[in-house]
């Protein structure tokens, strides 16, 4: 009998000790990525949790979440997918706070001084998000649409935003539509890209707990932790606001 009781306590605390272990698993937006990763590394020293970060469009991370990817935070580009998720019973309605507002820039290296020039260029590659799962994407075709009536310009169409400026930055496009936080992560200079400013172009980006989660005490603290008044600060270095 002791002998089982020594045992059953070993296996106890293998478990626990498991458990505890256990990163908290945050499903981040691709346009955050950057910031978050200095936030995470802050967040980790001051409170001994250690972080597991994957990153990709919105839209790539809430179909993952749908099928049952074991995340414990979601931190999208936008609102509509949380609200999806709360919809569905798959996200905690209580923890849906903005956690970040980022901006939409225009990117073009030593080519285009203005948007006003797009349709004066043949040779033009303009790379945009897709829509379809990037919010940035969607708020790159609301702005065209409102101050564009018509773009004759060839397209290259990416995953999400983070591959849009991966691909303006290296010379595949003359210009793109990208996160203000990408420029600003990769010192691009000001004469090199304007921020668009607009109603459309500003984007609110949502966090939300995942239901299923076991660590929803970890992911409610690291939410607080991001929505802190220094981290906040942090984030305006980013172009967040």
């Amino acid at each position: 009998m002791r002998f089982c009781l020594q045992l059953y306590f070993i296996c106890w605390l293998f478990v626990s000790g498991t458990a505890d272990a256990q990163p908290l698993r945050i499903a981040v937006a691709s346009n955050f990525k950057a910031p978050l990763q200095q936030v995470v590394s802050e967040f980790e020293k001051i409170y001994q949790i250690k972080v597991s970060l994957s990153s990709a469009s919105s839209g790539v991370l809430y179909q993952q979440i749908s099928h049952g990817a074991p995340f414990d935070l979601f931190l999208s580009a936008d609102e509509y997918r949380p609200n999806k998720l709360i919809e569905y019973g798959l996200a905690v309605a209580a923890s849906k706070q903005v956690y970040a507002i980022g901006e939409l820039a225009f990117y073009s290296p030593n080519q285009y001084t203005s948007l006003s020039q797009l349709n004066n260029d043949e040779t033009l590659v303009l790379a945009i998000a897709n829509g379809k799962h990037a919010p940035y994407g969607i708020a790159t075709q609301a702005y065209l649409e409102k101050y564009f009536e018509a773009l004759s310009v060839k397209t290259v169409t990416t995953n999400n935003i983070a591959q849009t400026f991966q691909v303006v930055h290296s010379g595949n496009a003359k210009a793109g539509f990208v996160a203000l936080s990408h420029l600003l992560a990769h010192n691009i200079a000001i004469s090199d890209y304007q921020i668009l400013d607009t109603e459309e172009s500003s984007i609110a980006q949502y966090a939300v707990v995942i239901a299923a989660s076991r660590q929803q005490d970890k992911a409610q603290q690291f939410l607080s932790y991001l929505n802190s008044a220094s981290v906040q600060q942090q984030l305006s270095r980013w172009g967040y606001h």
